[in-house]
């Protein structure tokens, strides 16, 4: 179809079915509950009963937003519409407005429909019911047809519709819907020249209405799909035409192309880069716009180009901070939040984005923009106000509200964010769909503990500069104020430097330490301040402080025990206080001195789970989430010591009652109660039991419950938080299992109502889920079982395994990860026999394994969609093959365990293929740090390289050298300091620091490790030859260590000889080898044998 040549050509159009406008009318009016729902029922069947039903029922919706006026419709529709209806038919008659309600509604029902088509069986198949192309046609006509309606809601709902199903959906394809640009370009480039004729009568001419209608409808549609969709915009024609609206004299065309031009900016299409000029001054022109929108969408671009494009801003950089601190100081709070972002994108640049020159502009700023971050930091008038009414609410017990409950998006890791500012990341830079103007501002989420905004902003910025300039830069400016602010009579203006002061913890630490001892017991005395917000800033400040807490305990231990003491019973003291967000802060910051106070807590248990379990019995929602959350740090790091003589039964029973007898199992509530159950389940290990049968029994009721919900919903899981319960219930039994170790089986076989087949069948459930959460959360499980309770799996191991090789996709990482795991953890138990159940499944363990290590998996590097989300099983486009290596962290050390352990049971598994991926091999070997996994893989190594002499020898000269020098890496990576963690140009050049093998750390099998190892080496050298200088160019320190692991120097070999006469050595050699060795000399073999002893003993000596 090919149309207008101009705007205002009328669209031939069929009248909307009688019936359809009835259904409207129906679904518009829910206070009739009962029509209602039937018209719901109605539109249900009619959209799924066909194709062709489908397709009808929407092109309907389609006609009624097409038709401008009721007087239009037909005769018989009408009558049609008053016999269905009576009462809106009358209302219309009397009100014709009210027809405009019936095309908004009708537009939404028409986006409604084409987003999300309903699932129809196909040959036992379920399958997405598709537009007829007709019906699409007609659609696609009336839809650009309406861009130039004359209402606004119309054009809105429009372009909406036409966003929605052609650009991230693509119902509508742009690719099949050529007329699409064509009109939206029509569109633009006809307003333009209406706006540029400046027709004074423009109000009453048709066609000049219809040009701006149709910008703005065409303006609202792009920036719609550069939201959705940037990359299937057409760049090259759509930027012109935007960037010419940047000049336009309407306010409203202005702001949508400044929103639009924004979002393809992370893009950047060489079209904008080409107008950057044009752009930037677009930006200078609009950063003084009288409507705050567009002040804040011109702030909102400025940080994104300083941190997709810092080149384009360079030059100009001096002036933009200028603008930039005017704009922090924005008397609209939006605007001044987007500007305040601009000094946490810039704290976040690397070197190469940040020059000199744009380092010293911000420096020189500092002095006055550090009182604008501190006045930032103050809570408004109105906020204020708020406050004080929350305050009465929370001490007046009531209950929380539903959206104080966050969803958990849950995390075995701990990430409680427990900085004032940090609990939740600045929102998504991305302009209002609606105008503010038509919106209410004042939105009763931004109420909420977690929501992001100017103060926590400023506190941020505060915090990254501090970091980034030190406090020789930026303690000058702030001292003064905070020593006139933490003494200020008004309490908001204390709260606020309170909150500054422990913005600059991590940036100003040795300074402020100086002064600890004054500002600490400041602090101390603010937990009890009349004004909650003070004693809830007092907590988060004290734990910023923590690690000073924890300097202080090991300096003196007979201050640590009063200090120590004395914050924890502050904490315990405000746990207990009435005010929700008091209560939260005290359990946040307990849990951050726990952390960094760790077993030196343990005089104070008994106190500590005695008031825990007070207020256990008075929180309610969020407070309790955070509690639980204080239960598993005690766990984690205080240790052993909370399962100690009755500790236990202090705080089990509460949390496990609390639990059990909760009406709704699947609260997210107990999600991180079932976390904590989890920690203190591993921690306390056999101690446990005693509970051990009700936490595993009521844990598999919910996860049956969670699954049959899941199940239930089917295609409408989309959300990780709808997982949770089922992945905290396979976590908790996770922790049952590392805990309670082969006892975990007893546990099983005590169960009446989930014995061990029926536990298998759930396992099995879990594992192959569609959901890569619950996946994730299983094969952590499956691979502790393997490692603690293996005779559990041996009825299913062959099915188990098969699930756990099948789900080796790096797509989906952190599934991948968890699979690969525990393949390796499985073939652990095969060593030494069982072979039959292993080996026909050994082929499709390489095949999927050895590609992670070389790099050739589809979706190695790591860039798959469930990063963030781990619940989206779809791809738009098949990822591309990459050969670089996986960015997935902890996958190749997975995959090399694996290949190692595999290698270990029999190294003809892997010799024939050794040369392929022997190099990326000893990468990930290197980089293993578990001892036990480590020790099993070198083993591998050596065993696979023993096994295929020649699969170093046999590589061309250059991958031959790559590989001995990753070889050389990893057997390196031994010797590193612990202090070091990482291998540093001092390690490698500076005073030789190398350590010893580990050989008590390895523990079983570490000598004859150690030994096999050097030997390897040795022999590779000698078979290398002369060119084995040439290809081991070698940093200082580890040619040192090398020549000590295989080159025996005469003292060395002296220092053997003697060592070896003190030992009454037994050989077990075979009779052919007796023969040629001569009393009182050691024959090579033996020599190695004694090389970690003596190896162990030189460095001793030093």
């Amino acid at each position: 179809m090919n149309y207008q040549p101009t705007l205002t050509q009328t669209l031939t159009l069929t009248p909307p079915n009688g019936e359809v406008i009835a259904l409207i009318s129906a679904l518009s009016n829910p206070s009739n509950h009962d029509r209602h729902t039937s018209a719901l029922a109605a539109r249900d069947t009619a959209l799924s009963a066909s194709s062709e039903s489908y397709g009808n029922l929407l092109r309907n919706f389609a006609r009624v937003l097409a038709t401008p006026t009721i007087a239009e419709l037909p005769p018989e529709v009408g009558t049609v519409l008053g016999t269905a209806d009576p009462t809106s038919y009358l209302q219309l008659q009397h009100d014709p407005t009210l027809w405009k309600q019936f095309r908004q509604m009708s537009g939404l029902l028409l986006k409604n429909g084409l987003i999300g088509p309903p699932l129809l069986r196909v040959s036992e198949e379920m399958r997405r019911v598709s537009l007829p192309g007709d019906a699409a046609l007609e659609i696609k006509g009336i839809l650009l047809s309406c861009l130039c309606d004359s209402e606004y809601t119309v054009r809105t709902v429009t372009a909406s519709t036409i966003a929605s199903a052609s650009g991230e959906r693509e119902v509508l394809p742009m690719a099949h819907w050529p007329e699409l640009h064509h009109r939206l370009l029509q569109c633009l480039a006809e307003g333009v020249n209406q706006t540029e004729k400046n027709d004074e009568d423009a109000a009453t001419n048709t066609d000049a209405n219809s040009a701006v209608h149709g910008a703005e409808g065409a303006l609202d549609t792009l920036r719609k799909l550069c939201e959705d969709a940037p990359h299937k915009v057409d760049h090259d024609a759509m930027v012109p035409a935007l960037l010419q609206y940047l000049s336009s004299p309407m306010e409203r065309h202005r702001r949508a192309a400044l929103q639009s031009l924004h979002s393809l900016l992370e893009l950047m299409p060489s079209a904008l880069i080409g107008g950057m000029d044009a752009y930037l001054g677009g930006l200078s022109r609009l950063a003084t716009d009288p409507n705050f929108t567009t002040r804040k969408v011109v702030c909102m671009t400025i940080v994104t180009l300083l941190s997709c494009g810092t080149e384009y801003l360079a030059p100009h950089f001096a002036s933009i901070c200028e603008f930039m601190l005017t704009a922090t100081q924005d008397p609209e709070d939006t605007v001044a939040l987007e500007a305040c972002e601009f000094w946490l994108a810039f704290s976040a640049l690397d070197e190469e984005q940040c020059s000199h020159e744009m380092a010293e502009c911000l420096r020189v700023l500092l002095p006055r923009l550090v009182p604008v971050l501190l006045e930032g930091m103050v809570y408004g008038t109105e906020k204020v106000l708020e406050l004080l009414e929350e305050n009465q609410l929370d001490e007046s017990d009531a209950n929380d509200r539903a959206q104080d409950v966050a969803p958990i998006f849950h995390k075995r890791a701990r990430d409680r964010h427990t900085d004032d500012y940090a609990d939740q990341q600045p929102r998504s830079s991305t302009p209002d769909d609606e105008d503010l103007d038509d919106s209410d501002d004042d939105s009763d989420d931004e109420e909420e503990l977690n929501e992001w905004n100017r103060r926590k902003c400023s506190a941020a910025s505060l915090d990254c500069l501090a970091a980034l300039y030190g406090p020789a830069e930026v303690l000058p400016t702030l001292l003064p104020h905070l020593q006139a602010g933490l003494i200020h009579d008004d309490l908001w203006i204390r709260e606020a430097s309170i909150l500054a002061l422990g913005a600059i913890a991590d940036g100003c630490r040795t300074d402020i330490s100086s002064h600890m001892r004054q500002l600490h017991p400041f602090l101390l005395t603010q937990l009890s301040a009349e004004l909650p917000q003070l004693r809830s800033i007092a907590c988060w400040t004290l734990s910023r402080y923590a690690p000073w807490v924890a300097e202080q305990t090991r300096g003196d231990p007979g201050n640590a025990a009063v200090l120590s003491r004395t914050v924890t019973e502050g904490f315990l003291q405000l746990a207990l206080d009435a005010n929700r967000r008091v209560q939260i802060a005290a359990c946040s910051a307990l849990s951050v001195h726990i952390e960094q106070l760790g077993p030196t807590l343990v005089p104070l248990l008994d106190p500590i789970f005695r008031n825990l379990m007070r207020a256990l019995s008075i929180y309610k929602s969020k407070s309790l989430m955070v509690l639980f959350d204080t239960m598993g740090v005690l766990a984690d790091y205080v240790g052993p010591a909370i399962g100690e003589g009755t500790l236990p039964t202090i705080y089990v029973p509460p949390i496990l009652h609390l639990w059990i007898h909760h009406p709704d199992p699947l609260d997210r509530i107990l999600f991180p109660l079932m976390e904590s159950l989890a920690s203190v389940a591993l921690t306390l290990g056999n101690n446990f039991q005693p509970w051990a049968l009700a936490s595993y029994e009521h844990a598999m009721r919910t996860l049956e419950l969670g699954l049959v919900g899941i199940t239930a919903a089917a295609h409408d899981v989309n959300l990780e938080e709808d997982c949770d319960p089922i992945v905290c219930c396979a976590d908790l039994l996770d922790g049952m299992v590392e805990g309670l170790r082969g006892n975990f089986v007893t546990l099983l076989q005590s169960s009446s109502t989930h014995p061990p087949p029926k536990f298998l069948t759930l396992l099995h459930t879990l594992l192959s889920a569609s959901t890569p959460a619950i996946r994730m959360s299983a094969f952590a499980l499956l691979g502790d079982l393997a490692n603690r309770c293996p005779v559990v799996l041996e009825p299913a191991l062959p099915t188990f395994l098969r699930e756990a090789i099948h789900c080796v996709n790096p797509l989906y990482p952190t599934v991948c990860n968890n699979a690969v795991w525990s393949v390796g953890e499985i073939c652990v138990k095969f060593r030494g026999g069982n072979l039959e159940v292993l080996t026909p499944f050994v082929a499709e363990i390489l095949e999927r394994i050895v590609p992670l290590i070389v790099g050739t998996a589809e979706g190695i590097d790591g860039d798959s969609e469930d990063d963030e989300s781990l619940d989206d099983e779809e791809y738009d486009e098949p990822k591309k093959r990459s050969r670089k290596r996986s960015i997935v962290p902890g996958l190749v050390e997975n995959a090399s365990a694996t290949l190692g352990r595999l290698a270990r049971i029999d190294p003809a598994f892997i010799k024939d293929d050794l040369p392929r991926f022997l190099s990326g091999w000893c990468e990930g070997l290197a980089r293993i740090s578990d001892l036990n996994e480590r020790r099993d893989a070198f083993e591998g190594l050596v065993m696979a390289i023993q096994s295929n002499p020649h699969s170093i020898l046999s590589l061309p000269p250059q991958q031959r050298a790559t590989t001995v020098t990753a070889l050389i890496f990893a057997v390196t990576s031994w010797h590193i300091p612990d202090a070091s963690k990482f291998v540093t140009s001092e390690l490698l050049y500076g005073d030789y620091a190398f350590a010893p093998f580990p050989v008590k750390e390895v523990g079983e099998g570490g000598s004859e490790l150690w030994r096999q190892l050097g030997l390897l080496l040795r022999e590779l050298k000698r078979a290398i030859g002369e060119g084995w200088d040439e290809m081991t160019k070698m940093p200082v320190n580890v040619k040192r260590l090398l020549a000590e692991i295989i080159k025996f120097d005469q003292p060395f070999l002296c220092g053997l000889m003697r060592y070896g006469k003190r030992q009454d050595l037994s050989y077990k050699n075979e009779p052919d080898q007796q023969k040629d060795m001569r009393p009182g000399h050691l024959d090579e073999c033996a020599i190695l044998r004694l090389v970690p002893r003596v190896y162990e003993e030189s460095f001793q000596n030093r």
